[in-house]
């Protein structure tokens, strides 16, 4: 199976918004029972624009990486027709009978790999009467990874934020602290959905279709964001999981 690599334009669906790389898109060419398609892309998105401002009158003061900024994301598609049944590698003399129960089935999966967004700590108190008030900052905020704030809900001591960098800058004044920290981000996104389907033909232009579809196929869990409310119980704490358990659907389509 041969694929092409090509730079992404505007025909090809770039990403909106400010990115320093370039997303690509590559298609494989069908090889007898094998098709694909993926895209990728790369770069940071920046902005100073925020739903309200820590500070209306020193906008830089906002300027980071943008609440959706996904340095990585890799998209593709994989369609492959199970060799089974008459004429293909296993059973290639199996009777009408047994190929029409066994052979013919396809497999469709759409993967996809994303970097997760980055997150940003506010005052769960504020008081500050003209923003958003973030508190001041004096150290590497990096608490624990993901997993270790999960699987251990009930230890103060390890939390997605490190809770001794910050402090309450006081009443009117604007903190110290960054809008978002682009090294500190939520979990990214590891999906794939896997769909199973085959068409038994009853006689000409009337056949019959059965198809079985699974999302998040691989039951891969995306944790939710941590709290970012300073000052707040749940702060670094991780309470939710973001996307849904392994799910399923079956389903038959007559065609006359």
């Amino acid at each position: 199976m041969s694929v092409h690599i090509q730079r992404m334009g505007d025909d090809c669906g770039r990403f909106p918004g400010p990115r320093d790389g370039t997303p690509a898109r590559a298609r494989s060419r069908n090889y007898r029972d094998r098709g694909g398609f993926a895209t990728r892309s790369r770069g940071p998105a920046v902005s100073e624009l925020a739903r309200r401002s820590q500070d209306p009158t020193n906008r830089r003061a906002d300027r980071s990486v943008g609440s959706s900024d996904t340095p990585h994301r890799l998209a593709f598609a994989v369609s492959y027709d199970l060799p089974l049944g008459r004429g293909q590698r296993f059973g290639k003399n199996m009777n009408r009978i047994a190929n029409g129960i066994v052979g013919g089935w396809k497999i469709n999966s759409f993967v996809t790999l994303q970097s997760g967004n980055p997150t940003g700590v506010h005052m769960a108190f504020a008081r500050l009467a003209n923003g958003a008030q973030r508190p001041n900052i004096s150290g590497n905020p990096t608490g624990s990874d993901i997993r270790s704030v999960v699987d251990n809900p009930g230890d103060p001591s390890i939390r997605f934020f490190k809770e001794s960098v910050f402090s309450d800058p006081g009443d009117q004044i604007a903190g110290s602290s960054p809008r978002y920290f682009s090294y500190l981000r939520t979990d990214g996104i590891h999906n794939m959905d896997t769909s199973i389907f085959k068409s038994f033909t009853i006689r000409e232009g009337m056949h019959l279709e059965l198809r079985a579809e699974f999302f998040n196929f691989t039951n891969t869990p995306r944790f939710g964001r941590p709290g970012n409310e300073f000052g707040s119980d749940d702060f670094g704490k991780i309470n939710y999981q973001g996307n849904s358990p392994r799910g399923g659907q079956m389903g038959i389509r007559f065609v006359f």
